[in-house]
């Protein structure tokens, strides 16, 4: 535990043996390593943390292309159950709606949806997944990006330093012609 404390408190001002060891977070720490073009390395942690980081693997493999062995990690945290299953599914609604298969991407969405509405107090990581779901709905639902800005504010509430649910929110809305509000999410994105 000593040891612990002490890498965290000095693996960032000195680049020492204990900065090599496991990250506390291996989930934020392929994240971080993936925003910083780190993509060989953030795949290699995503690997090594098993399970827990199937969801991240499946980010890192699709933002690099490999986009089959991104659905394999995405499959494997959805039959674990994984706590962050629920962005393996939208990412896989998003995949459909990419290639064209809409019908299966409005399923798969619909699904996250109904889910997400049916929950008394979903995580950070759902709300985010149900406000990408509604993003994939926009298409045939008038009112999907309200319900998708409103589920990524609900995933920020909950997780303060949810940075994707603060850029998604900032795309949608430069989507939607409010380029301040945009602004205004990727400024705070930045600072984070």
């Amino acid at each position: 535990m000593k040891r612990r404390w002490y890498c965290a408190l000095f693996a960032f001002a000195f680049n020492s043996a204990c900065a090599q060891s496991a990250p506390l977070n291996p989930r934020a720490e392929v994240r971080r390593l993936a925003n910083t073009g780190q993509y060989e390395e953030a795949e290699r942690v995503a690997r090594a943390g098993g399970i827990t980081t199937a969801v991240v693997l499946g980010d890192v493999l699709s933002e690099r292309g490999h986009l089959v062995a991104a659905d394999s990690a995405y499959q494997r945290a959805i039959a674990a159950k994984s706590a962050d299953h629920r962005l393996a599914e939208v990412a896989l609604a998003e995949f459909a709606e990419r290639r064209g298969d809409h019908v299966d991407a409005e399923r798969l969405a619909r699904a996250i949806v109904s889910a997400y509405e049916g929950a008394r107090s979903p995580s950070s990581d759902e709300s985010l997944a149900a406000g990408r779901a509604y993003v994939v709905l926009m298409s045939g639902d008038a009112q999907a990006a309200r319900r998708a800005l409103a589920a990524f504010d609900v995933a920020v509430a909950a997780d303060s330093s949810n940075v994707d649910a603060l850029r998604r929110a900032g795309d949608l809305f430069l989507e939607k012609y409010n380029a301040p509000d945009a602004r205004a999410s990727y400024e705070t994105v930045l600072r984070l």
